[in-house]
């Protein structure tokens, strides 16, 4: 194997190297690499050392987002097989994907992991679980639009392709009206109310009450929230913005609406994170920051640590009790 492809796999990479998502690298790399060469020969960082944080913190942007890509590589098998048979328009939007981040080589080499990926049995729920421990909310709402637009390919759905994005979406603790968020912008044509559904509202709101959730939702899938993600989330993340407002456009011209003010600029809050070990207080700061929760969490362990436990852990009460709940 190149050592483009070594590096897709093992250089740069984290938690996707542990449990079913790890698994099923584990299959791959046993195909794929020659039995005289062994992953701890000097190329590239091991399992062993990735897991034991030895890859310096220089790295932990670029590390968080190849592990993202990894992940959502692993997620796409489990999409483009539900059906039976691999559609090549899907295809032809997958190689787009990893030409964009990988290159012309690391793109092929990719492309035999997807192979492999697709001969297995993967659990679909466990994967997206994996990945709801150790990635954010809004980055994990842009893998799930990823999805929705592979499944679209062809121009519509099929029902078991629905079916598995809703149990990945599920794994991926993504709140039921996300999901129907995004399914709604690819219902244009069949739902006449998808642009309430995009906006998580009812047509029988208010005026007011669509400005709010304008508001809200544009906050929420604001593109800086997945800034370490790579740039193909983060485009993924400004898509879905402009569907935003391109829903509250559409209600607001069939309303007639007028907009009275200015809508104000969105200011972050700080509030408890649904991406939780514990309460999801350290993985809020990191939202708010738009930093790695699981750097947060490292900083708050070795302080806790050297503050003898107790101080630290009163300071964390304090905070889950003050910080909100995030949204629903």
């Amino acid at each position: 194997m190149s050592s483009v492809g070594k590096h897709f796999l093992v250089g740069g990479l984290g938690f996707v190297l542990g449990g079913p998502i790890g698994a099923a690298l584990a299959v791959v790399i046993s195909l794929m690499y020659d039995s005289s060469k062994t992953l701890s020969s000097g190329e590239g960082a091991t399992a062993e050392n990735t897991a034991n944080g030895q890859a310096s913190w220089s790295r932990a942007r670029d590390t968080r987002a190849s592990d993202i890509k990894v992940s959502l590589l692993v997620l796409i098998a489990c999409v483009m097989k539900v059906d039976g048979h691999v559609k090549k328009v899907e295809l032809d939007l997958v190689k787009r994907f990893l030409v964009r981040n990988y290159g012309e080589q690391g793109a092929l080499e990719a492309l035999k992991i997807l192979q492999s990926l697709l001969s297995q049995d993967i659990d679909p729920q466990a994967v997206a679980g994996q990945i709801a421990k150790n990635v954010n909310y809004s980055t994990r709402l842009e893998l799930l639009h990823f999805l929705f637009d592979l499944a679209n390919t062809d121009g519509e759905f099929a029902d078991c392709e629905l079916e598995m994005i809703e149990r990945i979406s599920a794994g991926l603790n993504v709140s039921p009206a996300d999901f129907r968020s995004l399914a709604a912008l690819f219902s244009k044509t069949k739902d006449p109310n998808w642009a309430y559904v995009a906006l998580e509202i009812g047509p029988e709101a208010t005026n007011d009450e669509v400005r709010k959730a304008y508001r809200r939702m544009a906050m929420k899938y604001h593109p800086d929230k997945v800034a370490n993600a790579g740039e193909e989330m983060h485009e993924k993340a400004t898509e879905k913005f402009r569907s935003i407002n391109e829903a509250y456009e559409h209600i607001k011209a069939q309303r007639g609406m007028k907009e009275t003010k200015k809508i104000e600029t969105m200011e972050k809050k700080l509030k408890k994170s649904t991406n939780k070990m514990v309460a999801g207080v350290c993985a809020g700061i990191a939202e708010y920051f738009d930093v790695d929760p699981t750097i947060v969490r490292i900083v708050y362990a070795i302080l806790a640590i050297c503050s003898v436990g107790f101080p630290g852990l009163l300071l964390y009460i304090i905070l889950a009790l003050i910080m909100p709940q995030p949204e629903a």
